[in-house]
């Protein structure tokens, strides 16, 4: 007698309740966008004092929400007779993070972005030299739901790039938050090799 025919498990089951597709919510995980953290690290010919205290100042509380760019490509063509033929090509011009903070009650976010905007132009209306308009690196740390870092960035060289218009309203009842842009040349992915939970 022929031993019985065992359906693979993509077939079995029962309608749309396959075994495959309990197996794959069964094993389905997600990464969430809210467990993260901001690093700022000051820049060593970072010679403003105020600016190099108010970073040292920002905490996690502090940062509500991250914006990281991504590499953009635009696309490009060129004709083989009546043929053309396109590729793609990167469309950069510098990377913007932009990071929203919300003040604490001694009002240090604000103080930073003013300390901020003086490593562009001094008090005289100056352009401050290119070296002296970075104050540091940021990197942004990502955990999975079990607190294990599964991969950071690194913004390289950052340079303010300005900040939300602050607006004060009566009307209100809302925190005090910033949305503080800053530039940099270079942003570097790195994954966590090491073993998740």
């Amino acid at each position: 007698m022929a031993p019985p025919i065992v359906p693979p498990p993509s077939v079995g089951g029962v309608g749309v309740f396959s075994l495959g597709l309990m197996d794959f919510y069964a094993h389905k995980s997600v990464l969430p966008s809210w467990k993260f953290m901001v690093e700022f690290v000051p820049s060593i010919t970072l010679k403003d004092l105020n600016v190099r205290r108010y970073l040292g100042a920002m905490r996690y509380h502090h940062v509500i929400d991250v914006s990281l760019p991504l590499y953009k490509f635009r696309t490009e063509k060129t004709m083989y007779g009546p043929i053309p033929k396109t590729f793609p090509v990167i469309d950069h011009e510098g990377f913007n993070v932009k990071i929203t903070f919300e003040d604490d009650r001694k009002g240090n976010v604000l103080a930073m972005v003013h300390a901020l905007q003086r490593t562009i132009v001094k008090e005289s209306g100056v352009y401050k030299r290119l070296p002296e308009v970075i104050v540091g690196d940021i990197i942004i740390h990502l955990f999975n739901h079990f607190g294990t870092e599964v991969g950071h960035w690194i913004a390289n060289k950052v340079y303010y790039l300005g900040a939300d218009d602050l607006t004060l309203s009566y009307g209100r009842d809302d925190t005090m938050k910033f949305g503080v842009n800053f530039g940099c040349d270079t942003i570097r992915f790195r994954k966590n090799t090491v073993a998740f939970i």
